[in-house]
């Protein structure tokens, strides 16, 4: 594995000093790598012209136009909507062989416009996220050629990958909270989040039912002094 890794290094950095890093080498280096073989390794001479300032050249490349695999669904819906702008209504076949796509993709894609799902083309960058997914891996492979004596440093150490802008999940407040398990059975609240019990939810979220402790006093003081009726509790907020 070590020496695969070390190979795989050696080609990604031919692949990037022999064509001035270009992203549709790195992209089919896997293939290269194939197809030479363990002769990759005798690329070691190159792996040593390897720089941190080109890595990040080539990231920069990735997020510009770095996405190689075409966009069907795009290319499929634009098809489609034309198509249907005359009149007709494509098949899943013609959308096969107008596009270039298996007959189980457009078939699915009819689906999909039909029921009004439209698609938006992506950009011809690549996200940050998986550039760097690339930044790792790469840093992984030269790691091995430092390790095999391919390369005296680690070029990636000090390559810098794009940021990835950090998101927030939406997070229900206490009233949100509050409204849906008063609504909701806390067995099937407990079932849905994921929950040992039912103790353990009610133990989480007792904080956002507050009425709830005066509610079960009052029903049990009822049918203790022998009223069968529900007793009028303030409603939950």
């Amino acid at each position: 594995m070590v020496r695969l890794r070390s190979a795989r290094a050696s080609s990604i950095a031919w692949s990037l000093t022999a064509s001035g890093v270009s992203h549709r080498n790195y992209a089919g280096h896997d293939r290269e790598f194939e197809s030479r073989g363990q002769h990759a390794v005798g690329h070691h001479l190159g792996l040593q012209k390897l720089t941190a300032p080109m890595l990040v050249k080539f990231y920069t490349r990735l997020l510009i136009d770095g996405r190689i695999k075409p966009d069907n669904n795009i290319r499929m819906y634009e098809y489609w909507a034309k198509a249907t702008g005359r009149g007709q209504q494509p098949t899943p076949r013609q959308i096969t062989d107008a596009c270039g796509v298996t007959i189980h993709a457009a078939r699915a894609a009819v689906r999909r416009y039909k029921d009004g799902r439209i698609p938006t083309a992506k950009p011809a960058g690549l996200e940050p996220k998986t550039v760097r997914n690339i930044h790792l891996a790469i840093h992984r492979a030269l790691a091995d050629a430092v390790a095999w004596k391919h390369l005296v440093d680690n070029p990636a150490d000090n390559a810098k990958p794009p940021r990835v802008a950090r998101t927030r999940r939406p997070v229900w407040t206490p009233a949100q909270a509050a409204q849906f398990m008063s609504s909701v059975r806390p067995k099937v609240v407990s079932q849905r989040a994921g929950h040992a019990d039912v103790a353990f939810t009610m133990k989480t979220y007792q904080h956002v039912l507050p009425g709830m402790d005066e509610d079960a006093a009052a029903r049990a003081a009822s049918y203790m002094l022998g009223h069968r009726g529900h007793p009028a509790t303030a409603p939950h907020p």
